[in-house]
């Protein structure tokens, strides 16, 4: 959610050609969540961090949750294969695979997730 650049000109044209893509951490490391800025060490994820910070609204849902609606905002693209949602915990898991089932975001929250990414 918080790197959408692609969505508008890589993603057709791959859909177009039939290639696949795979989408690389489509919760953001879910900072939106109001997770604490990564120390110095992790300075890699700053720039992630920094966008989530624009995307704490989504905290407050609860159906999809938020974890579900980023996640599914990035399923739905077309042209987007799938998706490498990382966990550790075999419940974030198995709400992960749920989410591909679930029906597509309603499109307030999906404008005002493009919008939001806009306006970064």
């Amino acid at each position: 959610i918080c790197m959408q650049e692609a969505a508008e000109t890589l993603l057709p044209l791959a859909y177009k050609n039939n290639i696949g893509v795979i989408i690389k951490e489509p919760i953001a490391n879910a900072f939106f969540l109001g997770k604490p800025k990564p120390d110095d060490d992790n300075a890699w994820q700053h720039p992630t961090w920094e966008r989530a910070q624009k995307f704490l609204f989504m905290k407050e849902l609860t159906n999809p949750s938020p974890i579900q609606a980023a996640l599914k905002f990035v399923l739905d693209h077309e042209g987007v294969t799938t998706a490498i949602a990382a966990t550790v915990d075999l419940r974030h898991f198995d709400e992960n695979v749920k989410t591909s089932n679930l029906p597509s975001l309603h499109s307030e929250l999906k404008n005002k997730i493009v919008h939001t990414s806009s306006v970064l």
